[in-house]
């Protein structure tokens, strides 16, 4: 049973210990920098160890740790996996996988440096609608392009419920938008080149301070010459918007099928050649936390087991710089105006 440090111990600590355990690992520590953070960690027995950062070089050096889960802040990443990864650990780490260029540029060096050991993967993809997608493709036949947004009624859960998500410059528009091009990524079998796009500010007027629109839409291509078309918004007024009932939703077009993701579970449809798939019905929206903690995690995390064993997974972590890539430069290119801006090969994997 691999045993796990886990860092960073918010909301995607309590989630990624419940999928740890499900598939399977055996949590040993509970690392964060903020000490009152760690006394909220109760989800956790209490015989698992909790430390600080100003103590983590223990883990490093620790024989008990075979893999550290990074959940820090997603501009934080980089520090806690490199020094993972030369302490020889297996490392994974959460999504987006960095938020500035140069910084993903380095997790594809690190990925280069220590093949088989930089892991990652991401929830959105095991949920039952997409899982029945990709068992599906061999009928389906190929992804022919489509549109996807991501809708937030309860905007302050990600621009204000972390300091971090406000205060520094990287835009949390594009990082709701890792789970939707995720899925993208994986159903295209092709990577990212460029992506434009354009932003609007709605709750926060000082960009350059806090760092990020509140809804943005563009345009994403890809090396197969796929175009994708994508909206998010993280202010839809309230849980009455119709556009509020879930945060993903696609709309996608294969050369003998069509997969429509709506805003509400009842207008989910998965069409292969000309009859509807079957698929799992999800939880209602009051279990949707479980669902998510019992089921997409613990999928998700099993496939963690898988990669560490050196058995095929339904992500790579080359999957996850590329949409890291292509998440920050949407960011940029709204910044920019629209620009249409190219994702360096070194990043399309």
């Amino acid at each position: 049973m691999p045993r796990v440090a886990i860092f960073g111990c918010g909301d995607a600590g309590e989630l990624n210990f419940c999928g740890l355990k499900l598939a399977g690992f055996d949590p040993v520590v509970l690392c964060d920098e903020d000490p009152s953070v760690l006394q909220k960690t109760h989800w956790a027995p209490k015989n698992v160890a909790r430390c600080t950062t100003k103590n983590v070089g223990t883990i490093y050096g620790s024989e008990d740790v075979d893999l550290v889960v990074v959940g820090t802040p997603d501009h934080t990443h980089l520090p806690v996996a490199s020094a993972a990864l030369a302490a020889g650990k297996y490392v994974w780490v959460e999504k987006p996988l960095a938020t500035a260029t140069q910084d993903i540029e380095m997790f594809a060096h690190l990925a280069h440096t220590y093949p088989g050991r930089l892991l990652f993967s991401e929830t959105f993809t095991y949920q039952a609608q997409i899982q029945a997608t990709i068992l599906n493709l061999g009928e389906l036949g190929g992804l022919q392009g489509g549109q996807t947004s991501y809708t937030m009624w309860n905007c302050d859960r990600i621009m204000g419920g972390g300091k971090w998500r406000t205060e520094t410059r990287y835009n949390p528009c594009a990082g709701g938008l890792s789970h939707n091009f995720m899925v993208l990524r994986l159903l295209a079998a092709s990577p990212f080149v460029r992506v434009c796009s354009r932003g609007q500010v709605l709750t926060y007027h000082e960009l350059g301070k806090h760092g990020g629109f509140d809804t943005m839409h563009g345009l994403l291509e890809t090396a197969a010459g796929q175009l994708f078309s994508w909206y998010i918004c993280l202010a839809t007024k309230g849980p009455n918007s119709p556009m509020a009932h879930r945060t993903a939703h696609f709309m996608l077009q294969f050369e003998c099928g069509a997969l429509i993701y709506g805003h509400e579970p009842e207008h989910d449809r998965l069409i292969v050649n000309g009859e509807s798939a079957y698929f799992a019905q999800e939880a209602e929206a009051v279990s949707w936390r479980s669902y998510y903690k019992e089921i997409c995690y613990r999928r998700m995390h099993e496939d963690t087991l898988r990669a560490m064993r050196g058995e095929p997974t339904l992500h790579t972590i080359w999957h996850g710089i590329n949409v890291a890539a292509a998440c920050a430069s949407a960011f940029e290119s709204a910044h920019q105006n629209g620009i249409w801006l190219d994702i360096p090969q070194v990043l399309q994997g």
